[in-house]
């Protein structure tokens, strides 16, 4: 990996990490999976207290799991791959149905 040439600040770091907190399920889930307080999980996206490396390696953990595991469903549900394919059910999309107004 390379550096960039243009560092971040510490305002990118904190986006960053509000980003993965709502793609790991939110504050309350995400608190629970860093094994944090709540308190702490808000005091940190508010911006109250600083959010340094080592929770930042934490967080890009659970973001590198939760990607292996949405990998693997995709994989298992795509039904491009001839072993997810249920006999009987048609292809393609269903026709969207008009809503009664």
């Amino acid at each position: 990996m390379t550096e960039q040439t243009n560092p971040k600040t510490y305002e990118d770091r904190r986006a960053d990490f509000i980003r993965a907190v709502d793609l790991l399920g939110g504050q309350r889930k995400t608190a629970v999976a860093l094994d944090i307080a709540e308190r702490t999980m808000r005091a940190l996206v508010s911006g109250e207290r600083q959010i340094h490396d080592g929770l930042m390696r934490d967080i890009t953990a659970l973001l590198t799991n939760h990607a292996m595991h949405c990998r693997e469903l995709a994989k298992a549900t795509d039904p491009l791959f001839t072993a997810n394919r249920v006999p009987l059910v048609p292809r393609g999309r269903p026709a969207k149905v008009q809503a009664d107004g």
